[in-house]
């Protein structure tokens, strides 16, 4: 974790557990570097990431304020999950509830594109924030490009760069659906919200060279606590 990171995520906690409140006036930047043992340049760069979360309003010439609109969210960007929580939430932490190795089944063979029966992959994590869960996702993964992971490879947070490693795959691109849905019962016990709660299930098939399908991930996503933010470039023909 780098310092600026450290900080902010320091920072980010302070605002976020309610103990700096909106309109709150922010030490100076030299009191800063002075409580975290920082440069001046290592402070704005923390605070440059708050104030993209919209977290902090910086006024020029006035000080560092926290936000009274902030949303509190943290954002995914461009679908980059460890990229995104390294940097805007690094204390989240993932534990590997289950795994198993099955059979495909008639709809996971029709998304795969394979037959019933091939080998699969399957696993449940958990992703918590100061040991508050706020991410569940399953994960398929079909069983020729999974030979060679185990459970601690299963939970790792940036496993795609780990699976690619691992197996010796590259992957190439993925189709990516977000929708807002009723918690079910199972989601919500591992997600401590109420059933039928909203929630954001975000599903994404993963496609290796050569556009064979290789991994289904379904994650769901506390609403209150993520908020997914995309860049594309635009083509008017």
């Amino acid at each position: 974790m780098t310092a600026y990171s450290r900080i902010a995520g320091s920072i980010r906690e302070r605002v976020l557990s309610g103990n700096w409140q909106p309109g709150h006036q922010l030490p100076t930047e030299r009191e800063l570097c002075n409580e975290y043992g920082a440069s001046r340049i290592t402070i704005r760069r923390a605070l440059q990431i708050l104030e993209q979360e919209r977290l902090l309003d910086r006024r020029q010439g006035v000080g560092t304020f926290v936000n009274s609109t902030a949303s509190k969210k943290i954002p995914i960007i461009n679908t980059d999950f460890f990229g995104s929580i390294s940097r805007y939430a690094p204390e989240l932490t993932r534990r590997l509830e289950r795994s198993a190795r099955i059979q495909v089944d008639q709809q996971l063979a029709e998304v795969f594109g394979v037959c019933v029966g091939d080998p699969l992959l399957t696993a449940v994590r958990v992703d918590s924030i100061r040991d508050e869960p706020v991410i569940m996702d399953e994960v398929s993964i079909l069983g020729r490009y999974g030979e060679r992971l185990t459970n601690e490879d299963l939970g790792e947070l940036d496993f795609l760069s780990l699976w690619q490693k691992v197996e010796n795959i590259e992957l190439d691109y993925c189709s990516q659906t977000i929708e807002a849905v009723p918690a079910e019962r199972a989601v919500a016990r591992r997600l401590h919200c109420r059933p039928g709660s909203p929630i954001l299930r975000e599903t994404v098939l993963l496609y290796i060279t050569g556009g064979q399908a290789a991994g289904l991930f379904v994650s769901f996503y506390r609403h209150e606590c993520f908020r997914f933010d995309a860049t594309v470039s635009i083509s008017i023909s």
